[in-house]
This record gives structure tokens, C-alpha cells and sequence, in this order.
């Protein structure tokens, strides 16, 4: 399928967005970018919160704030049945429990919060999943990047909850009017991201003096700004990415964890001399994906653990260019405003 490229005349008159949407997960690092980036553009938002001091914390938002447990059906009441689109970010992200049932929120949560709206005239559904959702097949998962025809079962359980949640709305919206959306960002990074996010941790260990912050990991991760993966939400919104699809939200190019720690280095003026691994992580590529495909490590050691080494974490973002759309924020853009900041 063919996208137009994306013009000034794409985009509707702000004037006449009457929308109201329902953010899930407001509260959250994506979850407040939204908020106020759909405010900005004069849609009525409705922010959904966990707890008291969630909803405080989107005070002065210009949103209606109300606070549930997706966990708890009984308070997932009362919702406006004015509600034509849902931004469904609500998630546990936890890469090290080994248990769906800890992220449960991520599967029963979703399961929930669509019974909670079931019969309201929604256009469109949008489930922020993850790039770990996808999955490589046995004796492949460290070596190459994922991409659209990856349908093999997530090799952790982070993963396996989020291509749940997947599954679950696809089942129930399949062939009714409402359009459903699955974006499948790859690590966001931004101001106000967690403190211990995997780039966070990169950055942190570029400052350190010692070997730690001198090996150059050849590693391939995509990722994505939240500025930029907020216009995406944007562009969901209002039609421009068409419904029934599950796309990768990632800038085109995957960067390498050495590309990021010396673009830290450069914009903090540091001068340091890099130690290449290339040839050990080419013999940690095969020795993991020969084991895997011999006896299933995977199921002990999933491949992102060792991503540094590898593509577990790089993802084809293609879809993006095909409808025009372009990142405004390059890799040194984006660590110079955390690094401003």
C-alpha cells in the first residue's frame, strides 16, 4: 500500500478539531508529552491516572484527569461516551521479571479498559506496544534487526505481555468501524525519561572515568526522541497513519551503544580514546545464536541482555518513510537536550 507524502494541506484545520481522546498512562514519561501535545492542538483530552499523586502531577495540563486501576474493573466507570480515540500507554515495563502474571497490566489492564468502553463510537484505537513485541526465530535473535515479517514469539516476558495486549485488540476491533493502531516504538529517550532507562544508563556511564566508559559497543539500537515519536501520536490522530497496521517507531538508521556514548563525550567536550569490540561481539553473535538455535538460550538469557553485541534491539522503521514522515531530532540533537537540561 502507497501513502501520499505528507504536505500543509494534510493536516486539518485546527479550528475544527472537536475530537476527545482518552490518554491512558498519562501520567507517564510518553504519557505527559502526549497530554500536552494534544492540548496544544485543541483536541479535549481525557488523562487517565493510577494514583492521587499522578493526577496532581498534570495539574495546569488544560486536560480532565480521572483516576482508575486497569486492574480493577469496578473503577473503570463513568467514562464519556464522548470519547471518539484512545491512546492506550497505560504499561508495566519491566524487562527483568520472568512472569506475565507481573505484567498483568499490560494484557487483563488492556483487556479491561476495552470491556470499560465497548459500545462507545470510537474512530480509532491506538496501543503504544514496543519493539519487543516482535520476535526473531531461533538462531537469529542477536544477529539481525527486527522488522515487519518478524512474527516469531518474544523471547521475554515484557515482550510476550505487550503482543498480548496486541492480540487482544486486534481481536476486538476486527470488523467493526473502528480503526485500531499498534505503534511499536524503540527505546524513547527524552527529558523527564526514567532515571535507569537503558540511554540514561548509557549516558551515565559515558561521564565515568575508567575502561567501562571506553568500550566502544558495536551493538545496533534504534531509537527514538519522544518529541519525535509524539508526532507520530499526532499523526495517528488524525488519519495520516492508516488504521489496521502494526508499525515500528524508530529514526531510520539503528545508531550503535559506542555511537551513543561518544556523541555524549563530544557534546560535553570530553576527550577519550574508544576501545573497538567488534571482533569479540562478532564471535558473542555467533557462539549466542549457534546456542540458540541448538538449545534454545534464549529461554534463560534473552537476546536484548545482550544487545550491545548484537541487533536485538535494532528495528526496520521504513513504514514511517513510506508515508513521509521525517524526524526532526538526529541522535546528537536529542542527547544535546538531555544534556542541556
Amino acid at each position: 500500500m502507497r501513502y501520499p507524502p505528507l504536505s500543509k494541506n494534510t493536516f486539518p484545520s485546527l479550528s475544527i478539531l472537536t475530537e476527545k481522546i482518552l490518554v491512558t498512562g498519562a501520567a507517564g514519561f510518553i504519557g505527559r508529552h502526549l497530554v500536552r501535545q494534544l492540548v496544544s492542538k485543541k483536541y479535549s483530552v481525557v488523562a487517565l491516572v493510577r494514583t492521587p499523586e499522578q493526577a496532581k502531577s498534570l495539574n495546569g495540563f488544560g486536560c480532565e484527569i480521572v483516576q482508575v486501576d486497569l486492574l480493577r474493573k469496578d473503577t473503570i466507570i463513568g467514562l464519556s461516551q464522548e470519547i471518539t480515540q484512545v491512546f492506550h500507554l497505560a504499561a508495566k515495563a519491566d524487562l527483568k521479571t520472568k512472569r506475565e502474571k507481573a505484567l498483568a497490566v499490560n494484557t487483563q489492564g488492556t483487556s479491561n479498559l476495552l470491556q470499560a468502553i465497548r459500545g462507545f463510537s470510537l474512530k480509532r484505537f491506538v496501543l503504544m506496544s514496543s519493539i519487543l513485541a516482535a520476535g526473531r526465530c531461533r538462531g537469529s535473535r542477536l544477529s539481525l534487526p527486527l522488522d515487519a515479517s518478524c512474527t516469531e514469539p518474544p523471547d521475554n516476558a515484557y515482550g510476550r505481555s505487550k503482543r498480548e495486549a496486541e492480540r487482544i485488540v486486534i481481536d476486538e476491533f476486527h470488523g467493526t468501524d473502528t480503526e485500531w493502531v499498534i505503534l511499536r516504538p524503540a527505546l524513547v529517550y527524552g527529558p523527564g525519561s526514567r532515571p535507569f532507562s537503558g540511554l540514561s544508563t548509557l549516558v551515565d556511564l559515558s561521564k565515568r572515568p575508567g575502561i567501562l566508559g571506553r568500550l566502544n559497543f558495536p551493538g545496533r539500537i534504534s531509537v527514538i526522541y519522544v518529541n519525535d515519536l509524539i508526532d507520530v501520536c499526532e499523526l495517528t490522530a488524525k488519519g495520516i497513519i492508516h488504521g489496521g497496521r502494526s508499525i515500528f517507531v524508530a529514526n531510520y538508521e539503528p545508531v550503535t551503544f559506542g555511537q551513543i556514548m561518544i556523541t555524549v563525550t563530544d557534546i560535553l567536550g570530553q576527550s577519550r580514546t574508544f576501545i573497538s569490540l567488534v571482533t569479540f561481539a562478532t564471535i558473542v553473535q555467533h557462539v549466542y545464536d549457534g546456542l540458540d538455535a541448538m538449545i534454545g538460550i534464549s529461554k534463560w538469557i534473552p537476546a536484548y541482555m545482550l544487545a550491545p553485541f548484537g541487533s536485538s534491539l535494532a528495528c526496520d522503521s521504513r513504514d514511517l518513510m513510506k508515508i513521509g514522515y521525517r524526524p526532526r531530532y538526529s541522535l546528537h540533537t536529542g542527547l544535546t537536550q538531555i544534556l542541556k537540561t
